[in-house]
């Protein structure tokens, strides 16, 4: 119904509904400029050391946030949340701006059958750093706050890519430990300058290499799987069992998909157990976590470009130039699942506050 045409009462009370809405919205806001959660210093669970580790913290603000995102940038029109579904079993989901709202879901009117992945009013929500600050302050034990982006941009482009190392419950006695510290004695000697992360569950670890500005998925992906079986080479590192894959997963942004996610690292309640952290050759926390993400090397186009000639002339990557993933997959933390949401999993769900986004 158009507004000229809406009795007088339906007028006033949408006027007073709207009205009620922008004071929330100026609450948010006002809580967000203010907000500074964090310790001083974290004490962190040492899995290698007696005793905890204590690492400097700095207060998590909306700068800290921006800063954050900058260093691991992804695709900033979508992200995805970590969620325990009815089975017990946790997954990640993107999350939608529309998801659950009365008049637009199709869910609210009862429609079966619809994906969210293939929705006509599908709106997914931005990064906004609100959304990064609840991941670095962690949430609760009951419901910890974890986010995954999307390092595959639009443009086919990435800032950063991650080699992915798991020690998967059917294979308990994988030294991933080991096959990393392989990979990072490979970057050493090739000078390629690499941050390893325990992941958020402990039993595993990703690989971080940093790029100067965005270069094509392929390019960087080329240039990991050459590092990889040039690196390989080096050390006498005949195979990597924990190796699961590098992110971006693809070289191109499949057709309606969001390409492969990964968790970010530095989750707030992970890092009570001394994971979702960058550690040191001897696996300890990096007493400084943030100094070490502002004074991070990064890789020159041009260095990337001059390796691949180098490593691969003819473009042979050996046991370790593994085929593009075509598609997303659905077995592991970064996937982009196309599963059906259920209300309780994006509970309480963020409003997108303009003067809150990043961009």
């Amino acid at each position: 119904m158009e507004a000229e045409n809406m009795p007088l009462s339906l007028l006033i009370r949408e006027l007073r509904r709207l009205q009620a809405e922008n004071a929330r919205l100026r609450e948010e806001l006002k809580e967000l400029r203010g907000a500074t959660v964090a310790p001083a210093e974290v004490e962190m669970v040492s899995p290698r050391a007696e005793g905890a580790v204590v690492v400097s913290a700095p207060p998590i603000t909306p700068e800290l946030a921006g800063f954050f995102f900058s260093v691991f940038r992804g695709r900033t029109d979508v992200f995805s949340r970590r969620v325990l579904r009815k089975d017990g079993k946790a997954a990640y989901y993107p999350v939608c701006s529309n998801f659950w709202k009365s008049g637009v879901c199709p869910r609210c009117s009862g429609e079966q059958g619809v994906k969210c992945s293939t929705c006509a009013v599908r709106s997914w929500a931005p990064v906004t750093k609100r959304v990064l600050m609840q991941h670095l302050q962690g949430g609760t034990p009951e419901k910890p706050a974890v986010v995954g982006i999307y390092p595959l941009l639009e443009d086919d482009t990435c800032h950063f890519l991650v080699f992915d190392f798991d020690c998967h419950d059917e294979e308990p006695m994988i030294d991933w430990r080991s096959e990393v510290s392989a990979l990072r004695a490979i970057c050493r000697l090739h000078g390629v300058p690499a941050y390893a992360e325990r992941s958020r569950s402990g039993r595993g670890a990703h690989v971080w290499l940093f790029f100067e500005k965005t270069i094509p998925a392929e390019m960087a992906r080329h240039f990991g799987e050459a590092l990889l079986t040039k690196g390989a080479e080096s050390v006498n590192q005949r195979s990597f069992v924990s190796y699961d894959r590098m992110l971006p997963a693809q070289d191109h942004l499949p057709e309606g998909g969001l390409g492969n996610l990964i968790a970010l690292p530095l989750q707030g309640q992970a890092l009570h157990q001394g994971n979702s952290v960058f550690v040191d050759e001897n696996w300890e926390p990096i007493p400084d976590q943030w100094a070490l993400l502002r004074h991070r090397e990064k890789i020159s186009p041009t260095f990337v470009e001059e390796k691949i000639r180098e490593w691969a002339p003819e473009g042979v990557l050996g046991a370790f130039g593994a085929p593009e993933s075509g598609a997303e997959t659905e077995d592991r933390p970064w996937e982009t699942p196309s599963r059906v949401l259920h209300r309780q999993d994006i509970a309480g769900a963020l409003q997108v506050v303009e003067a809150d986004h990043l961009w």
